[in-house]
């Protein structure tokens, strides 16, 4: 009867032990599914860090290539201006002749077509010569 009492007791002991392999494996397989779906979720947030952050160098170099383009057509702008010839000697005394009568630096531009900005300030910086 003992050793019938003990192969039970080693039975059991088997049984438990199972039982509790078995619990083991299947806490360990919750874990690893854990894991995994922690490391797709990173995955995922990082090809949207890297797809942003890709979007958004291609933003600035158009902005930056904007604002190049801008400054350099700023820039060629006075070239164009004494390449053309817009400002010489008798185009500005018929512009201040006209402003010094009294016409508005809108008006005298319209009147010889020239771009009303240059009016302006032919017209601010004869004011501040006059001034004197």
């Amino acid at each position: 009867m003992t050793m019938d009492l003990n192969f039970l007791l080693a039975g059991g002991a088997i049984a438990i032990a199972a039982v509790c392999l078995i619990a083991v494996y299947q806490e360990k397989k919750r874990c690893n599914e854990k894991q995994e779906a922690a490391e797709t979720a990173a995955y995922h947030v990082r090809q949207a860090c890297e797809t942003r952050a890709e979007e958004l160098k291609t933003e600035l170099k158009s902005e930056f290539k904007s604002a190049i383009e801008s400054l350099e057509a700023g820039l060629r702008g006075p070239e164009r201006a004494l390449a053309e010839g817009r400002m010489d000697r008798s185009t500005r005394s018929e512009a201040l002749r006209l402003l010094r009568s009294g016409i508005a630096p809108e008006t005298a531009a319209a009147t010889l077509g020239m771009p009303k900005h240059d009016l302006v300030l032919l017209s601010k910086v004869s004011n501040m010569l006059m001034a004197r």
